[in-house]
Parts: C-alpha cells; structure tokens; sequence
C-alpha cells in the first residue's frame, strides 16, 4: 500500500474521531447532568423527607422529660466542641507537617486518643437516653420506615431521569450529609434524638459553636485575644449564671463564675494571660438556656 493510501486513511481516521467528539461535546457535560440532579434531589428531601423528619421530632420533644431535654442539650453541646476543636487540630497539625514533614509524636497519638475516647462517651449517654425512652421512639420509627420505600422510589425516579442507576444511589445514600437526609436509607434512634426539633427545616442539623444566629447575646472581645478579654451576655430574668472556661477538648478548664445576677446585659472581665495559646470556649448557662463562644488565646 503506497504512502497516498496510507495518508487517505490517516484522514479519514482523523476525521471520524473529530466528528466523534464533536458529537460528545453536544451532550450535556457530566458535572452539569450531576448538578441538575443534586438540586432536584436536594428539593425533594426539603419539601418532602426533612418536614416530616422534623414533624415526628418535634412530637417527640413533646414527650421527653425535662432532665433529659437538658441531657440532651448537653450531649449535643459537647459533641459539637469536639467536632470544632478536632477540626482546629487537624488543620494546626497538616500546617505543621506540611513545614516538618515530621511523623505524630506520642503525645499527640495520645490526644487524640483521649478526644476519641471523650467522643465515645457522649455517644454512650445518647444511646442510654435513646434506651430510657424507646417506648416513645419505637413508634416513631415504625412512621418513618413505613415511609422510606416511597423515599426511594421516588429519588430512584429522579436519578433515572438523569441516567444514574439504582445501585449509584444507593452508595450515594451511604454517604455522610445532613442529618435528616440519613433517614432515607434505615431509622437511626440515636441520631434521630440529635435533631433539634426547634431548628428550621432548611438548615442541615448540625453543631457549630463558631457560629451562632443573631439573637445571640454571648460576646467576646478582643477575639483573638492576649491577656485579658470582655465577655458580654446578657440575663433574661435575675438568677443563678454559670460561666465555665472549656479548653479545644470540651473540658472544663475553669468555673470561671457561678453566681446570681440581675436580670438585665452583663459584662465581665476575664483574665487570660495563665492560659496556653490556642483554641478555648467560653460557656455562659442562664435560666434561659446555654450560649457557647469560641476564642483564640494567642
């Protein structure tokens, strides 16, 4: 075959790949196609599985003691320091071993260790909460598997549209996300009691003492701060207030004041300077409720 020949076909190969990709470029673009679909399916968890997740919850609240709604509070309070302070962990030591390129030492092997042993015991309280009051959750989950399979089919439908198969969504179930979302694939008690049933349907159910909404009175300044800091909150009505000093792991490093106060906006001055630098909380408990703030002690 002579070199014209073999020409002719290298362009005729050249020409039909092109014609190929031209073809594909047409398609609607693969991170496209998969956004469309996290939008309808994030529409149809608000409108449909998060409402009557946070209905039952809400019934639910109705029938706990109030010893254990402040358990509970608690629990929730505490897991939420643990997740922030092991963030602010993670990010300090990938900052450190990106400059040392050093291996953990034994005494962060054992702080870590410790917080995971913290996180554990809190898990261990909720499941004994969820234990003492089963007789209020078992119906309650019996509501929500009965709805479950029409959860399914429904989302099944959706990614059918945009060619995901069942077994796709089925791992995308698996995967962690808000926690109302959970509940599509099995009825969890434990993380069911987590819900805060006073928290609006469209924010996901999670803990972040960094962030607070805008009522909050709780604030500290200056933030970060050195030696010495104003903490300001204010008292609904006049009464015992409770201000403790936590430190990244969620333990109590110091009962700064326990005393009754005025009703009315308080300001206090903390003293500072004793403490090591990094990440702290202080907690301020009324007859209202629990506020935490987070703080930098450099």
């Amino acid at each position: 075959m002579n070199s014209k020949i073999w020409l002719c076909l290298l362009a005729l190969v050249m020409l039909l790949g092109n014609s190929v990709l031209a073809q594909k470029d047409k398609r609607p673009g693969r991170k496209a196609v998969h956004g469309e679909l996290r939008k309808e399916l994030a529409t149809y968890q608000r409108l449909h599985i998060a409402p009557f997740i946070l209905e039952q919850r809400k019934e639910l609240d109705k029938k706990l003691s109030k010893a254990d709604k402040r358990e509970l509070a608690d629990i929730r309070q505490q897991l939420a320091l643990h997740r922030q302070s092991q963030k602010e962990r993670f990010k300090q030591l990938k900052a450190e071993r990106e400059t040392q390129q050093t291996p953990l030492t034994e005494d962060q092997k054992a702080e870590f260790k410790a917080a995971r042993a913290e996180q554990r015991e809190q898990l261990l309280r909720l499941a004994e909460l969820a234990k003492r009051n089963e007789k209020h959750l078992t119906p309650i989950g019996v509501k929500v598997k009965a709805q479950q399979e029409k959860w399914r089919t429904d989302l099944q439908a959706i990614a059918a549209k945009h060619g995901v198969t069942e077994e796709q969504m089925q791992n995308r179930e698996r995967r962690r996300g808000p926690i109302k979302e959970r509940f599509i694939e099995r009825w969890n008690a434990t993380r069911f009691l987590l819900i805060d049933p006073n928290k609006p349907v469209h924010q996901a159910q999670t803990i972040n003492p960094e962030k607070s909404d805008n009522t909050s009175s709780l604030q500290l300044s200056p933030n970060p701060t050195t030696d010495k800091a104003t903490l300001r909150f204010n008292v609904p009505t006049a009464g015992n207030v409770k201000i403790e000093l936590l430190d990244a792991q969620g333990q109590v490093v110091q009962q700064a004041i326990d005393r009754t106060f005025p009703a009315g906006k308080q300001a206090q001055t903390v003293q500072l300077a004793a403490l090591k630098e990094g990440v702290y909380f202080y907690r301020v408990t009324t007859s209202s409720g629990t506020e935490t703030i987070r703080f930098l002690k450099q």
